[in-house]
């Protein structure tokens, strides 16, 4: 019904979302291992002289938290390890390895780290 008060009422309205601002915090954890921390969503370990790990914290009944880990030193290995014992992917694995120009997400799932994407690169 119209509300003569207000001709909007009821109306779906369209939003603007370019308006609003898509970054995400954004950490380089510099040439060491680092623990990430849930403020953290995207990591980028552009400095490693050797391979390094980051490790997922313990996510026991916790699902939706993200993190963007990319990968774009040269030639260095990097481990991305879970905490906890909690699994990576599949149960029974804890730890996911990225080569140099490779970037992944992963997700919360309650009991442990799901893979969303994996993608290799240019660094």
């Amino acid at each position: 019904a119209a509300n003569p008060g207000n001709p909007d009422a009821g109306v779906w309205q369209g939003v603007n979302l370019m308006g609003m601002a898509w970054m995400l915090p954004y950490k380089n954890p510099g040439n060491q291992a680092y623990t990430a921390l849930f403020s953290d969503v995207v990591l980028d370990m552009n400095s490693m002289t050797a391979g390094r790990t980051i490790t997922l914290p313990a996510v026991t009944d916790i699902r939706g938290k993200l993190y963007i880990i990319k990968h774009s030193a040269a030639a260095q290995t990097l481990t991305v390890a879970s905490s906890a014992g909690q699994y990576i992917v599949t149960i029974g694995t804890t730890t996911q390895t990225l080569s140099a120009g490779q970037s992944a997400a992963f997700i919360s799932v309650g009991g442990g780290w799901a893979t969303i994407f994996t993608l290799s690169g240019a660094q």
